[in-house]
């Protein structure tokens, strides 16, 4: 889990009200609902309620926001109809699903422009480029958030400015350009320094203190961070210091100190407790929950995952959700228990293809959007009729606003097919030619991949019998009819035969071939095992009808993975799964290494097993684990 940062861009903090709970303020805009005597009363308690189930149940948060829209439609209040809009951009934030919360925000931005209140377009500038920078979008992100600062300072709006500077800071920092992002948040601090609000200022300093651990000048960062911690206290706000505090805890677990890395992790879940902040709640769980697995305290780990996992999956927050059943998955094989492992392993892979399929929808909203769209202006191109034009564009917007809020899957679905058909057929033609070349050669090109793949370890096959049963024959043949007393030339010759079946092994292993995959892994690793390197093996559900394609590919995917960890690594564990899910043949392994350096080319022998597993339509991922080392999962279908 990467350290915490504070969003600048748009200071939604997702925080109820100090001093009272979620609960009581709900009672309270209930109360106010009832009794309400205009429209505008209950918009506003409608606009309350939304926010405040948003710490309790975010389906919830959805109902009220939705009948906050239907009555601004009804009374027809084109405020209220954005603020609607604007509402149901933060559930979905609050989700993970930003590009829902774009397309409401796209909605919001188009009445604000009518509206001419360059506050709240400048806002809602601000929002969306939140959301493209949590989409990694970061490009994007920058062609909102430079017209809102333009807005603030034609405003001469000082605060926000140094706000937006703020969250220019925090985009370039997602792109990973440290020296602009470090320059912005300077900028935004001197600027809240000189609007005297001494609270901001500070805030930008936590920020550094992420963007130093992202440098992993971890001696700054714990240095910065110590020094806001004797500061922050004063302005009691649990929310900045969570953030500090999980700070901390990253930075302290990168330099290897998991004990003062749990403490400033349980600092920031009592401070993200005493605000309702179950999101965050869920994030510093799963932290606690993996400093406690690192420890070796499993029995006090157990509570924090778990807790993360209930939270998240009532939340609806995927991503994290997934995070945690990983972590869980990890401790019931810690604990030996390998059925239990395999259920969350399960239900990790299920949650990871529910993302891939929300992003999917998502994509698909919008591609459906800009369809109906383009046809309408088509249309009004078209017709001649100024009468007809006026309607058509009338249509154009009502359409728009009405495909964007369409929550039903299955009729967006239909929606994008008819239309991409007729897309296709009246006006698209070559395009589709194009697809299907690129499909056929992108096909073509993985076959071939495969027929090389194939020819390649033929050919490795035949050299390693040779060299085993032609020239190893030899040699031991040649040994005995050395003389005894030729001590030297006997030990020349042991250590030759030695060197030729460790060849012959690399090159294909009779193990591999005899006595199939989990075999021939359990001897790779006890072969490569040094004083330096432990390496730990799991092999469980796995079935004996794989191909021996899709064995030889994890074979030498372990190989790879080995050798890295004993040249480059520097690690002292090395801990490999091997194990059958959902239909799928995963390989998973994790080190206690220095990481992957993002900014190094990858190397022949990663490059030929990303080859090997796409070749076979299966997937791989490598990531840097936030206590140091690296993990790579190899997903291939097996079905």
């Amino acid at each position: 889990m990467r350290a915490p940062i504070i969003c600048a861009i748009i200071c939604i903090c997702f925080l109820s009200t100090f001093g009272q709970t979620p609960d009581s303020l709900i009672r309270v805009y209930k109360i106010q609902l009832a009794n309400a005597k205009s429209d505008s009363q209950k918009l506003n308690s409608f606009t309350q309620l939304s926010w405040e189930y948003g710490f309790l149940s975010l389906d919830s948060a959805m109902f009220f926001a939705e009948q906050e829209m239907t009555l601004a439609k009804k009374i027809n209040s084109p405020y209220w109809i954005s603020m609607g809009f604007n509402d149901l951009s933060i559930v979905a934030i609050r989700k993970g699903n930003y590009n829902e919360a774009i397309n409401y925000l796209m909605e919001s931005l188009k009445i604000r422009k009518q509206l001419k209140d360059n506050a709240l377009l400048a806002s809602t500038y601000s929002k969306i480029a939140n959301c493209y920078v949590q989409l990694g979008d970061h490009k994007q992100a920058l062609q909102y958030l430079f017209p809102a600062l333009k807005i603030y300072v034609k405003l001469n709006d000082k605060e926000n400015q140094a706000t937006l500077l703020g969250g220019l800071g925090f985009a370039f920092l997602s792109m990973k350009d440290y020296s602009q992002a470090e320059s912005y948040f300077e900028k935004s601090s001197l600027l809240h320094s000189q609007n005297g609000n001494e609270y901001m200022y500070w805030l930008m300093q936590v920020n550094l203190v992420n963007l130093y651990s992202e440098k992993r000048d971890f001696s700054k960062a714990l240095n910065l961070g110590m020094k806001i911690e004797k500061v922050i206290a004063k302005f009691e706000d649990p929310s900045t210091n969570a953030t500090l505090y999980g700070n901390m805890g990253y930075v302290y677990r990168q330099m290897k100190n998991n004990a003062m890395g749990l403490s400033y992790y349980l600092k920031a879940n009592n401070e993200a407790k005493s605000i309702y902040d179950s999101a965050g709640i869920a994030t510093y769980s799963q932290n606690i929950g993996n400093t406690y697995l690192d420890l070796n305290n499993l029995n006090a780990a157990y509570p924090y995952i778990n807790e993360s996992v209930k939270i998240s999956s009532k939340l609806g927050l995927y991503e994290e959700e997934k995070n945690a059943r990983y972590s869980l998955a990890k401790y019931y094989i810690l604990k030996g228990r390998s059925e239990s492992a395999i259920s969350e392993i399960d239900l990790f892979v299920s949650l990871s293809d529910t993302i891939a399929k929300r992003k999917n929808i998502e994509a698909a909203q919008e591609l459906a959007t800009r369809y109906e769209t383009e046809l309408k202006q088509n249309k009004i191109k078209a017709l001649s009729s100024e009468n007809k034009i006026k309607q058509l564009e009338i249509e154009n917007k009502d359409a728009s606003l009405s495909l964007a809020r369409r929550n039903n899957v299955l009729l967006i679905l239909i929606v994008i097919v008819i239309g991409v058909l007729a897309f296709i057929i009246v006006s698209r033609q070559k395009i589709a030619s194009q697809l299907k070349l690129s499909k056929a050669l992108s096909e073509e090109q993985r076959r071939g991949l495969a027929s090389v793949i194939s020819a390649q370890e033929n050919e490795r096959r035949q050299i390693a019998r040779d060299l085993h049963d032609s020239i190893g024959q030899q040699l031991a043949a040649l040994k005995l009819s050395i003389n005894e007393s030729n001590t030297k030339g006997a030990e020349l010759l042991n250590s030759t035969i030695v060197e030729v079946r460790q060849i012959s092994h690399q090159m294909m292993p009779v193990t591999l071939e005899r006595q199939g995959l989990a075999a021939a892994i359990r001897e790779l690793v006890e072969n490569s095992t040094t004083s330096l390197l432990k390496i730990n093996f799991d092999c469980f559900n796995l079935p004996a009808s794989i191909s021996a394609e899709k064995q030889l590919t994890m074979f030498r995917a372990t190989q790879e993975i080995i050798s890295n960890a004993l040249k480059h690594s520097s690690a002292s564990d090395l801990n490999i799964q091997l194990y059958l899910s959902s239909n799928n043949l995963i390989l998973f392994a994790e080190d206690n290494g220095k990481g992957v350096d993002e900014n190094l080319k990858e190397g022949m022998g990663l490059l030929n097993m990303k080859t090997r597993v796409n070749a076979l339509e299966g997937e791989f991922r490598r990531e840097n684990r936030v206590e140091g080392g690296c993990v790579i999962t190899i997903i291939i279908p097996c079905s």
